[in-house]
């Protein structure tokens, strides 16, 4: 048997349309058992869960192990704990069934329940929908989901099946290009949206392979369920603007995608008149594109240090001062940094007009806020600002999000870092880092900014010495929460190229991101599985020793200590992490041998402490890297 369930949904966000489809096959997969394949597809209007040959029992037998036999029965009767055991179950004492678990005897039965197919749907889907997790959730008729749930229909084979969610009950109609269509079998409902593409890659498809596959894209053929793309077009005059400002605009206000020039595609459900759709598109693009013309003819009437005079009105945030005081901190510290790595002055002429743009017309527009940088780099070129100053503007605001550029210069890369770090000691100081999973002010994002920088440009600074710096800046004294921040913040980035017990290994060196990832890449990269055991033994032994470990060579009698510290030594002047690990996976011959050979626990307790030396010399070694021990452990 066959089942198919339609949810119909208002207008799912097209952003966590996957992402929830996801979600609900994970969760379908976990609460229905009776189906050998399960899978969820859907549109921003219809959410549709498959059950393919669903072999349900409405008779289920579940083994109940209960209390321990002897709180059970007394001198061979049933007492009122058995009873209360047997009555919660709905059993009698002949089902009593008795279950060993170690060294106790349990008493057991087989329960039975009868449910049936349309109950056990409802469950599974009612838990399903709820236990999927969203920032914010609303209550619609009785079940709490982000988007409202208009209708539920149920079909398996031949006939209508009965679900209810909440207090929404199943019907035999679901919507169709806004008409309601009776369906009354699986087959026939299939038949039914057969022109509705149910999967991203459908959707996908279906469009004009011309048009560029980017994030707004995906987002607009989300909010159809057989779309189309549409070219539309704008005045020429408009190509004056920054471009920047054109391609925001069109994927702002109507989802569409430059095509060159002055031409843009817009998506659209496949049976909309395209006349249509392309008047009232050009119409919205027009009117904005004007509004924007006018911004940028109001700000090329200013110098940039019109613009810089108005930033002690723009504040960073609430009690965090304003944008004149953030330039300033940034101009101070660019100088101190500028000569820590012998930069250009080009880093120090940058941060003094680095948030003019701020006070700009076209950046104090909302749905051009995020063109900061980017603005400032175009007005500062138009104003014969010198080229790499300009770009710096631009450059210090990067990376905005993951996956995106990086600065091209180490005059860029520091002057982001030091911008992103007086963010997070600005926050800190309100209390405002985060702690649980909400980020308002994106602070993790600029974590991980820093950290990314700092690692593409191998840029050996002391991830701690910059917080203190930033923060001395801000008028801080502790950067205690700052510290722990940015650990997890630096946790998380390694853990997205590193197996858990590598990063646990090495973690501790987290104020320097080069070294860290030097150390993490040699162990990675090192055969240390092979030689567990003789480490382990090592380390073990090592731990004995109550003193400091001192290696006296002329108590070395026998070869195979000599041979083992003689490898070691060399090895200790293997400065590089890669090699040193290569040198000590090559140990294994040394260390076998020497414990073959080699009786650790002498009697004599001069030899017995100069061989735990011996093996404590070595763990230190090995610890030269990372703590070896809790990825042997691990």
């Amino acid at each position: 048997m066959n089942i198919v369930i339609e949810l119909g949904i208002e207008n799912f966000p097209s952003k966590s349309l996957k992402s929830t489809l996801d979600s609900l096959e994970k969760n379908m997969l976990c609460n229905f058992s009776f189906s050998k394949k399960i899978s969820v597809k859907g549109t921003y209007r219809r959410f549709i869960v498959d059950l393919k040959e669903v072999d349900f029992k409405e008779e289920i037998t579940t083994k109940v192990v209960g209390p321990p036999y002897d709180l059970c029965f007394i001198e061979g009767k049933l007492n009122h704990v058995g009873e209360k055991f047997l009555l919660k179950n709905s059993c009698k004492q002949e089902d009593i069934f008795t279950d060993i678990k170690g060294e106790k005897k349990y008493i057991g039965v087989n329960k039975v329940e009868k449910i049936s197919l349309e109950n056990k749907l409802s469950d599974a889907l009612e838990k399903s929908l709820t236990s999927i997790d969203f920032p914010v959730k609303m209550s619609w008729e009785g079940i709490h989901f982000l988007r409202p749930i208009r209708y539920i229909v149920a079909f398996n084979d031949n006939k209508i099946i009965k679900v209810k969610v909440g207090n929404i009950e199943s019907s035999d109609k679901i919507k169709v290009n806004n008409r309601d269509i009776k369906v009354n079998s699986y087959a026939d409902y299939y038949s039914t949206i057969s022109q509705i593409k149910i999967t991203e890659e459908a959707r996908d498809k279906s469009v004009d392979p011309t048009v560029e596959r980017n994030s707004v894209f995906y987002e607009a053929i989300n909010n159809t369920e057989n779309p189309k793309a549409v070219m539309c077009s704008f005045d020429k005059t408009f190509l004056e603007l920054p471009y920047e400002i054109i391609n925001k605009t069109i994927a702002v206000h109507q989802s569409g995608i430059m095509s060159g020039g002055n031409n843009f595609f817009v998506i659209a459900e496949s049976n909309n008149d395209d006349n249509l759709v392309r008047m009232g598109n050009e119409q919205v693009v027009r009117s904005r594109l004007h509004d924007a013309k006018n911004f940028v003819e109001e700000d090329s009437k200013k110098r940039i240090e019109d613009f810089i005079e108005e930033l002690p009105n723009i504040s960073l945030f609430q009690g965090a001062g304003n944008m004149m005081d953030k330039q300033s901190r940034l101009v101070g510290l660019a100088k101190i940094y500028k000569n820590l790595f012998s930069l250009d002055e080009s880093i120090v002429n940058a941060a003094q007009i680095s948030k003019f743009d701020l006070a700009t017309s076209v950046v104090k527009e909302k749905e051009y806020a995020t063109l900061r940088g980017y603005i400032g780099y175009i007005y500062a070129v138009d104003r014969k600002v010198d080229e790499n100053v300009s770009k710096l503007i631009f450059e210090h605001y990067l990376p905005r999000f993951r996956g995106d550029k990086l600065p091209s210069s180490t005059e860029g890369a520091i002057l982001s870092i030091l911008d992103k770090a007086d963010n997070l000691a600005q926050f800190d100081i309100l209390g405002k880092l985060p702690k649980g999973a909400k980020d308002p002010f994106f602070l993790r994002r600029e974590a991980i900014g820093i950290i990314e920088i700092l690692d593409k440009f191998d840029i050996n600074l002391s991830v701690k010495q910059l917080l203190t710096d930033v923060s001395k800046s801000s008028g801080s004294i502790s950067i205690s929460n700052l510290e722990h921040f940015m650990v997890s913040r630096v946790e998380s980035y390694m853990l997205e190229r590193f197996d858990k017990n590598i990063v646990n290994a090495v973690i501790e060196y987290w104020d320097n991101i080069p070294d860290l990832i030097s150390r993490a890449e040699a162990i990675r990269h090192a055969d240390i599985a092979s030689l567990k055991e003789l480490y382990l033994r090592a380390f073990n032994l090592a731990k004995k020793l109550a003193q400091s470990p001192s290696v006296e060579k002329a108590l070395l009698k026998k070869k195979e200590e000599k041979e083992l510290y003689e490898q070691i030594e060399q090895l200790n002047q293997i400065n590089k992490y890669k090699d040193l690990m290569k040198g000590i996976s090559r140990l294994d011959v040394y260390l076998s041998n020497f414990f073959d050979n080699i009786i650790v626990m002498s009697e004599d307790e001069k030899t017995m402490n100069n061989r735990l030396s011996l093996l404590c010399y070595l763990v230190n070694l090995i610890n030269k890297v990372g703590n070896i021990d809790k990825i042997l452990r691990g």
